[in-house]
């Protein structure tokens, strides 16, 4: 009995196709959460976060509205 591999997909076994969007994906995504977080902790630092806080905005709204800049 005799065992032997096939591949069917990518049979050259390149697999920076497939390991580059990840990795930029990652990057991105790391890139909004670190921008985010620097951009709350300087307002807080400021003072400006309590002036937000107060507006009719919700929190949700305040924090899904903090990374929008960064994606444009």
């Amino acid at each position: 009995m005799t065992v032997r591999s096939e591949v069917r997909f990518n049979p050259t076994l390149d697999y920076t196709s497939f390991i580059m969007p990840g990795l930029i994906g990652l990057t991105l995504q790391l890139m909004t959460i670190m921008l985010m977080a620097t951009t709350i902790t300087r307002e807080r630092e400021h003072g400006t976060l309590d002036q937000l806080l107060v507006t009719p905005m919700t929190r949700l709204e305040l924090f899904v509205g903090k990374p929008i800049p960064y994606h444009l």
